[in-house]
């Protein structure tokens, strides 16, 4: 059987050696992007330069400060798309949570439930599509690119999934000036996966 190209110890210890020299850039990409989060409108943006910027991290490229803003302004409409779908994601889901808090009808409760299973389905969906904006900026591709390559990899988005899970409980305990890596951290993870997996699809060519 052959193992994931993820688990495999050389690609491992590349990874870590690869977030040692550029860890101190992942701490200024994650103040970078806590700063347009707190814009609300800019989440989406930030987010995008974060992921293209920790990609060129993980596979050990020259990235510069500099390359964190070139993709904010040039990710800034798919961004914007990403920050409208957080917020109505979020709306619908406290909306829901709220209907089944609440003494409401079996009917409201149950379009409460239908409505957290579709965004549960839609987020899992759209997991990659801050990592499609890499050398692409047409939201539509962004989305297609992203659905695709989540059907493609199931089994990979459920582990990194719940890697992330893993790093916000271990940071939530941690000091709170901690909490600043997770974001950088998680995109870093994400990316090392995605390096994984296309270096893979180019083996097999």
């Amino acid at each position: 059987m052959k193992v994931k190209g993820w688990l495999e110890w050389q690609f491992v210890k590349e990874g870590f050696k690869n977030l040692f020299w550029n860890f101190h850039y992942l701490v200024l990409f994650g103040i970078f992007t806590l700063i347009a989060m707190a814009g609300v409108i800019t989440l989406g943006p930030g987010v995008m330069a974060l992921a293209s910027s920790t990609r060129l991290a993980a596979l050990d490229e020259k990235v510069t400060i500099g390359f964190y803003f070139k993709e904010f302004k040039r990710l800034f409409l798919p961004g914007l798309f990403l920050s409208a779908i957080v917020i109505i994601i979020l709306a619908s889901l406290w909306s829901s949570l709220n209907i089944l808090a609440s003494d409401r009808s079996n009917l409201e409760n149950a379009i409460a439930y239908i409505s957290i299973a579709l965004i549960t389905t839609l987020s899992f969906f759209l997991f990659y599509y801050p990592f499609a904006g890499f050398g692409e900026k047409k939201v539509l591709t962004i989305i297609t690119k992203s659905f695709i390559y989540t059907l493609g990899h199931l089994w990979d988005t459920v582990v990194q999934i719940s890697i992330i899970l893993i790093l916000w409980r271990l940071l939530s305990i941690s000091p709170p000036v901690l909490a600043i890596l997770f974001l950088p951290l998680s995109c870093f993870t994400v990316n090392r996966f995605i390096i994984a997996n296309n270096k893979a699809v180019d083996d097999n060519k």
